[in-house]
Parts: C-alpha cells; sequence; structure tokens
C-alpha cells in the first residue's frame, strides 16, 4: 500500500469525492451543481483556515523581514478579519462567475438569484455537511492532533487556500467547459469527478510534503 494511503485525510478526500460522484449519478446532479458544489468547498476551507491562524503560535513576519511589535493576539485578529475580506470576497467573485457561466445554461434561466434558487436545497445542505465533516476531521488529525499550529504561521496561511483555489478549479470549469460542449453523460460524470479527485490528491500531498519539508 502507497505510504499516502496510510493518511486519515487522504482517505477522508477520497471518500468524500467518491461519495460526490455517486450522488451525481444516482440524484442526476448537472454540471451547473456538481461545479456549484466543488465552489462551497472553498467556504469550508476557509471557515477551517480561520480557525487555524486562531491557534497558530507565529506570526512568520521574520521570514519575510517584517518587525512586528504588536502582540500575537492583536496582529491575529487583523490578520483574520483581512483574510476573511479578500478570500471571501473572491470567492464571492469566482460564485458568481459559475452561476452566469453554467447556471444559465444547465437552467435555461437569466439571474444570479434566480439560478441560485433553482438548486436543490436538500442536496445543497446535504453536501455542505458532508464537506464540513471531511474537512474537520482532516483539520482535527493533522493541525490538531498533529500540532501541526507549532510550525505554521499567520503569514503562510494567509496565503494557502489559495494554492488550491487556482489549481483545482481552472482544471473544474475547464472540465466544466468540456462537458458543455459534449453533453452529461455517466462516463462524464465518473471521469469529472476522477479528474477533480486526483487534482485534489496531488494538492495535498503536495501541502503534506511541504509542511515536512
Amino acid at each position: 500500500m502507497p505510504a499516502f494511503l496510510k493518511s486519515p485525510s487522504v482517505w477522508s478526500l477520497l471518500v468524500m469525492n467518491f461519495a460526490f460522484m455517486l450522488a451525481a449519478i444516482f440524484y442526476h446532479w448537472d454540471v451547473f451543481e456538481m461545479i456549484f458544489i466543488f465552489w462551497m468547498e472553498n467556504l469550508v476551507i476557509g471557515f477551517y483556515n480561520i480557525l487555524k491562524m486562531a491557534m497558530v503560535k507565529k506570526t512568520g513576519a521574520k521570514k519575510l523581514g517584517v518587525t512586528l511589535t504588536a502582540p500575537l493576539a492583536t496582529v491575529k485578529i487583523i490578520l483574520i478579519a483581512f483574510f476573511i475580506f479578500h478570500y471571501y470576497l473572491f470567492c464571492l467573485v469566482h460564485g458568481l462567475f459559475i452561476v452566469v457561466l453554467f447556471g444559465e445554461h444547465s437552467t435555461g434561466q437569466s439571474g444570479v438569484i434566480a439560478n441560485i434558487a433553482s438548486l436543490n436545497a436538500h442536496t445543497i445542505v446535504s453536501a455542505l455537511i458532508a464537506m464540513l465533516i471531511s474537512h474537520g476531521l482532516s483539520f482535527w488529525r493533522n493541525y490538531c492532533c498533529n500540532k501541526e499550529y507549532d510550525s505554521e504561521t499567520l503569514a503562510g496561511l494567509m496565503k494557502s487556500p489559495y494554492s488550491r483555489i487556482l489549481i483545482v478549479h481552472v482544471v473544474v470549469m475547464a472540465a466544466g467547459f468540456l462537458i458543455l460542449m459534449t453533453g452529461f453523460s455517466t462516463i462524464m460524470i465518473v471521469l469529472f469527478s476522477l479528474l477533480k479527485t486526483g487534482v485534489d490528491l496531488k494538492v495535498h500531498l503536495s501541502q503534506m510534503t511541504n509542511k515536512v519539508a
């Protein structure tokens, strides 16, 4: 068995993505619903990153050549507030982009509110809970139990979520456009899910390797 498969966070990632693939097949999700759910994962990642920032013990300012005289708690409050603003603003713009591009094509309706309202509330809430549990397990096992908060810094955590968004969602949206052109079938759902899982796994393992290094 490959060493990375011994990681609980890797299994949590694999199970969540596999569950989403099965749900997409059996509940007949369309491409808009799938990409919107994958977008929601960004919100969950941001939430847990805020918790990480609250627990971290170092600012990382010395690596940036900056000298801070304010107490760590004060720096945390300022940087967490700034992170919430710029990260969720980025997510909002990204989400609107998805709704406009994929929503109108899938629903035939115009308008952001109308397209969001067309989504199945039960599906969205269930997916959100599943992501909170999956990422919560990873947060607990890796960050809390392994005491990653001793080695992480505020400066590092400020930019950490963006690497995943930029890599995973460029791939996901490119695949989404391909599906819009070729049609949405069970085979495409499986290929789309496997692609997203593969990129997710690569980014996750890369982040784990960087932490070890």
